[in-house]
């Protein structure tokens, strides 16, 4: 009977690995062995960032200077074969005042960007090459994401990046005619946030131990849009942090639709129901809800959304402890974790990159927050953001300005770390090959 290359991937010993090895001389194989170890690819990055914290209830302001810089290698393919680890460090470089989790100042703003030296990510991958359906094999610290980073991301943001120590598996069973599916499964053991471990605090930070399941699948039409099935169930082993143990599945889809060259339409819809799960002590079920739409005309879009986060308690409400939440529901970030009455949240974003300018873009969006469970009115944000491609040097040279300010109503409902009004400015550079 004729096997599958994709089931061939799935023991690569007999499939792609181990074959050409009996094929070859003990010095031919050693030869390319080296070769895959010592002429791999550097990849390397920088990113300066200045960010300034104004929030009310504090009688100073912070003012956070950092560097983070990341230098990863990666091995040359051995039948399939790599390996890629990167180290990262974030560094102090001017001013520090600013309430760290480690440093004490309790008297500024906090500012959740704290020197470390670690290894950020550390993994062996294996792809088969004679895999049609390009079955890729990852074990070891990585990135995860998922959709549009809303339960599972990187936070690549904040200088010290979130990763995850996982064995994760990928596919693409069908691929042709603009269409494609993509399915695919991780265990991850553990979360690295975006904490050093050493100077965790809080039960959130540092290094967290779990037992956590994610499973996917993806079905996309290019000029169409994707459709995502997601189920996340989340597992932590610390009785410290179990309650935020849960079980999320849910469904995604968005655009955008291409209308002509000139002219898209951007959608976007998702649900999510989630529930206690594992160790979490607790039993609840709360909902997400999320739509957005607008769209794009040559260099500029605009778009409306909505989104819902039930909640009625403490223990019951929708949460995303994994997620690259700084990207959802403004960047003052006052809304990272979930409150207990819910979250309801108005948005609209405009992005314009100007023409005769290229390499830059402007974004403005603005927020209207509300309680999902009673009629507590938050507060409103505006966000603003100029980003500059520096297209003559280097593509992968870019510098920013970005500002959030955050005005608050009933705050006392949101939870720990709330202010009546929040001010936040950063100034940043980033270089990387």
């Amino acid at each position: 009977m004729k096997r599958s290359p994709s089931l061939l991937c799935l023991v690569p010993a007999i499939g792609c690995l181990v074959t050409p090895l009996y094929a070859e001389s003990t010095t031919d194989t050693l030869t390319e062995i080296r070769d895959a170890l010592v002429l791999g690819k550097v990849s390397a990055s920088a990113r300066y960032r200045y960010e300034h914290v104004d929030q009310s209830g504090f009688n100073k302001e912070a003012n956070a200077s950092t560097l983070r810089a990341a230098v990863g290698y990666e091995t040359r393919s051995f039948h399939g074969l790599t390996g890629f680890m990167q180290f990262e460090g974030v560094f102090g470089v001017g001013p520090d005042n600013y309430q760290s989790i480690e440093n004490g100042k309790t008297q500024y703003p906090r500012v959740l960007d704290t020197p470390t030296v670690e290894v950020n990510q550390a993994y062996a991958q294996y792809i088969c090459p004679k895999d049609s359906w390009k079955t890729s094999v990852k074990f070891g610290r990585q990135e995860i994401k998922l959709a549009n980073h809303r339960l599972i991301g990187d936070i690549a943001w904040r200088q010290d990046q979130q990763t995850f120590d996982a064995a994760r598996v990928e596919t693409t069973p069908y691929a042709r005619d603009n269409r494609q599916v993509q399915v695919g499964y991780a265990y991850i053991s553990r979360v690295n946030r975006i904490f050093p471990d050493s100077f965790a605090t809080n039960p959130f930070d540092g290094r967290l131990a779990m037992s956590t399941h994610l499973a996917h699948a993806m079905v996309e039409q290019k000029g169409l849009g994707q459709l995502i099935g997601y189920g996340l169930l989340l597992d932590y082993d610390s009785a410290t942090v179990a309650a935020q143990s849960s079980q999320t599945l849910g469904m995604r889809v968005n655009g955008p639709y291409k209308l002509s060259d000139e002219l898209s339409v951007i959608y976007s819809a998702e649900m999510a129901t989630q529930s206690d799960y594992g160790n979490n002590p607790n039993s609840y079920r709360a909902n997400y809800y999320a739509g957005e739409a607008g769209g794009v005309w040559r260099e500029l879009s605009a778009w409306y959304g909505y989104s819902v986060m039930e909640g009625s308690s403490t223990t019951d409400r929708f949460t995303t402890p994994l997620a690259t939440a700084h990207a959802f529901n403004g960047w003052a970030d006052m809304f990272t974790v979930t409150p207990a009455s819910g979250l309801r949240a108005h948005s609209m974003s405009v992005n314009w990159a100007p023409p005769l300018i290229e390499g830059l873009t402007l974004i403005a969006q603005g927020y209207l927050f509300f309680a999902e469970s009673n009629s507590d009115h938050y507060g409103n944000e505006i966000d603003l953001r100029a980003e500059y491609r520096v297209l003559a040097f280097s593509p992968n040279l870019l510098i920013g300005l970005k500002f959030a300010r955050f005005v608050g109503d009933d705050t006392a409902s949101i939870g720990g770390g709330t202010a009546d009004s929040l001010n936040k400015a950063w100034a940043y550079s980033q270089f990387s090959f």
